[in-house]
């Protein structure tokens, strides 16, 4: 759901959030529980990032061409400062550090033993490696925000795959495509920049990201599943799935579908309660107005020639 709302940064407020999880929580479950029949994604690419991305850009781009009069190029609070770069780097480096434990179903006591883990610090590793070198060559300088998508996205589109891997080579090879690929979308997003549809790359990142790991997560079972692999992971399956790599192929393109159509419907929702042009979300005070006791009155606050306010 963070990543559902985040598309919608700057142009959704509490009211838009809370349909969003209300609505979100109970079709993300549903569909998980959907794709257990017949997949695995220990590490999240389809059930949690691919639904979470493909979720937020299907609302944020409703809003966007329905109800947004102005772009968000236009506000001040649009453009990224040096602190909020600054937490994000940081932030970057312990989704490199932590992001391993997520692409595995054992204890993290145990962490050394799986090879969902070890396969996924190869594959953030080869990510910004290949990010950063690609970058300068691409741009002639180091963009930061390759230097902060790069870990994410490795680890989005290794999660279904991760523990399918046993072969350095494989997670090297996700690892360097991810790089890339996360560098090019990266800029694409710089050049539509004026127009954004949808708010913190969350569209390329999470969800063409987690689309992909999906898919390639149906090609590492196809290649390294065998009679006696994963027999805990499997335990669950209808029996025509089991050694079937259709299964993560259907889950891929379920998640997609019922994403999108999650999106719009929660669309609607927000149509149907919100009715008002969506210009500025990006400070409380535009959906709250507040007083020393806190908040006393739901929006809007309407400006009139001679400066004075009154609130409907």
């Amino acid at each position: 759901m963070a990543i559902a709302f985040a598309a919608i940064g700057g142009r959704g407020g509490p009211l838009e959030a809370l349909i969003i999880v209300i609505v979100g929580v109970i079709t993300f479950e549903l569909n998980r529980q959907i794709l257990t029949l017949f997949s695995v994604d220990v590490g999240g690419s389809m059930t949690v990032f691919e639904f979470g991305g493909f979720y937020g850009a299907t609302i944020a781009f409703l809003l966007r061409v329905t109800s947004q009069s102005t772009g968000l190029e236009n506000h001040k609070e649009y453009v990224s400062q040096k602190f909020n770069v600054t937490l994000a780097l940081i932030g970057a480096a312990f989704c490199w550090v932590f992001f391993p434990t997520i692409n595995m179903d054992i204890p993290t006591t145990l962490f050394i033993y799986s090879n969902g883990g070890i396969s996924t610090i190869y594959c953030i590793s080869a990510t910004v490696v290949t990010a950063i070198g690609f970058s300068l060559l691409l741009n002639g300088k180091l963009m930061f925000r390759d230097v902060i998508t790069a870990p994410i996205a490795g680890g989005v589109i290794i999660g279904s795959a991760s523990i399918y891997i046993y072969n350095p080579l494989e997670s090297l090879f996700f690892g360097v495509f991810a790089g890339i690929l996360q560098v090019l979308f990266n800029k694409l997003e710089r050049k539509i920049g004026s127009n954004p549809f949808w708010s913190n790359g969350v569209l390329f990142l999470f969800g063409v990201q987690g689309f992909l790991g999906g898919l390639f997560s149906s090609v590492m079972r196809a290649i390294n599943q065998t009679s006696g692999t994963y027999a805990t992971s499997y335990s669950n399956l209808i029996a025509k799935f089991v050694y079937n790599q259709r299964g993560q192929i259907s889950a891929t393109f379920i998640t997609l579908g019922i994403s999108i159509i999650t999106g719009i419907v929660v669309y609607i929702l927000i149509r149907l309660v919100n009715q008002e042009q969506q210009d500025d979300y990006y400070h409380d005070k535009t959906y709250w107005i507040t007083n020393d006791d806190g908040i006393s009155h739901h929006k809007q606050v309407i400006e009139r020639e001679d400066s004075e306010l009154c609130y409907s």
